[in-house]
């Protein structure tokens, strides 16, 4: 009972202090502001007016006249920048690439000549919390103009923004939100393969396994003649010798079935990943048919046009409850399909089990693919030389974790093929203490 309590307690708070968040943020006053006032406040009481101290009465005021003329002065200043905030339509970026800067068209027109006023902005989500954004204002000739660079990819049914305008001395400082209604879609990084044979052989080519289809083949049969045949099919020779009217029809042709497909699963650090995924997609490596699917999106796609998107609205979904694996294999079974490519995070999480429990479940071939942004160099490895190599960036310790990894994945679902955004692919990992090249 007593642990409920603290619990339901604990919840009452947490939802009272998200919904003052809007109300703390216009509070014009920072921390440091709050205890400037506070101590000149006890300044003037105690040695100003008690111990009639005329330097330090003096002197507190003006602290608090300037204290107060920069208050005014920022509050003024949010309020024209909240007005005069605007969003061009018309030059505004609907699509963003992960790693680029843009200029979404977003435009804050203030004057660059007030001094001591300081105006900075963010995306966040519905809840507030920082989208992996980075916002750089680049100053123009009337104001400031966003430039948006996005670290993972995504879909954005509106852009949500927080203000924060605060003065160069960080006494105050007041925050709002603003929404724009404009959709944005974060792809992942463009990139090349430097060795694509290896995926070639992975993802396999076209198959032709149902024998029925349109008529598209020689005309190699033959049947009698009914009126309405055209003459040009009559096999003259043959009624020259036999007397029978013969016609010449095509044979059957079979049609060209779709047997790669692919399917990203969402998790921690899987942007290079996706970043593989894409370059696949659009140097046409599976094939002219094939099917694409991915975390948080239950209808696979079978054209780039459609592929891109789901790929970027993986990034929304962490991917922990996903089902869409097993029906998109099962659709892959059915459909005669018995490769496919799997795209994985290069970190352990709970899609491993759920990976393993699909795979297991269908006879289907599988070949894992996990994107790095860079192979960690291998360190050396014996006793002594620790003390003379140094790992600056901590290589050694990333090594040794992906070599947990790969060794987990082995054990469950088979081999995992690396894939760096440089483009070199790596089916195994190189020997202990030799670097990756």
């Amino acid at each position: 009972m007593a642990y409920r309590a603290l619990h339901r307690l604990d919840r009452v708070r947490t939802a009272a202090w998200r919904r003052a968040q809007p109300a703390i943020r216009l509070f014009p006053l920072t921390k440091a502001g709050v205890g400037i006032v506070l101590l000149a406040a006890a300044a003037f009481w105690y040695e100003g007016v008690t111990h009639q101290d005329l330097i330090v009465l003096a002197a507190t005021l003006c602290c608090v006249g300037a204290f107060l003329a920069l208050l005014l002065l920022t509050i003024v200043c949010a309020w024209i920048i909240s007005r005069r905030a605007r969003l061009s339509y018309t030059s505004a970026k609907h699509e963003l690439e992960t790693g680029a800067p843009v200029e979404t068209g977003f435009l804050v027109r203030f004057p660059n000549w007030i001094p001591m006023i300081e105006c900075s902005w963010i995306w966040v989500d519905e809840s507030g919390e920082p989208l992996r954004v980075t916002v750089a204002p680049e100053r123009v000739r009337n104001g400031w103009m966003e430039v948006a660079t996005a670290q993972r990819r995504g879909f954005l049914s509106s852009v949500r923004r927080r203000f924060t305008v605060s003065d160069g001395l960080g006494l105050a400082a007041i925050s709002w939100h603003r929404t724009e209604q404009v959709p944005i879609s974060i792809f992942p990084a463009r990139m090349d393969l430097r060795r694509p044979q290896q995926i070639l052989g992975l993802a396999g080519g076209e198959d032709e396994p149902d024998p029925l289809g349109e008529a598209s083949g020689d005309r190699v049969e033959m049947r009698s003649y009914v009126p309405g045949d055209s003459p040009r099919m009559i096999m003259w020779k043959v009624y020259a010798r036999t007397g029978k009217l013969l016609v010449r029809l095509p044979e059957k042709a079979v049609m060209v079935h779709p047997r790669a497909c692919a399917y990203f699963v969402s998790g921690a650090e899987d942007e290079p990943g996706a970043a593989v995924a894409r370059a696949i997609l659009e140097k046409g490596y599976l094939g002219e048919h094939w099917y694409f699917g991915a975390d948080g999106t239950p209808e696979p796609a079978t054209t780039l046009q459609n592929a891109l998107p789901i790929l970027a609205k993986s990034g929304n979904s962490s991917g922990a409850d996903d089902e869409n694996l097993g029906r998109f294999l099962d659709q892959m079974v059915t459909l005669g399909i018995r490769n496919c490519l799997v795209f994985v995070p290069p970190t352990p999480g709970e899609w491993l089990d759920r990976v393993q429990e699909a795979l297991s479940r269908r006879l289907l071939s599988a070949q894992l693919i996990s994107g790095l942004d860079e192979f960690p160099a291998g360190v050396a490895s014996g006793r002594w030389d620790r003390f003379v190599y140094l790992d600056e960036h901590g290589d050694g310790e990333k090594e040794k974790r992906l070599r947990r990894f790969v060794a987990q994945v082995s054990n469950h679902t088979g081999n995992v093929c690396f894939v760096e955004r440089s483009g070199n692919i790596y089916s195994d990992l190189p020997e202990p203490g030799v670097r990756a090249s």
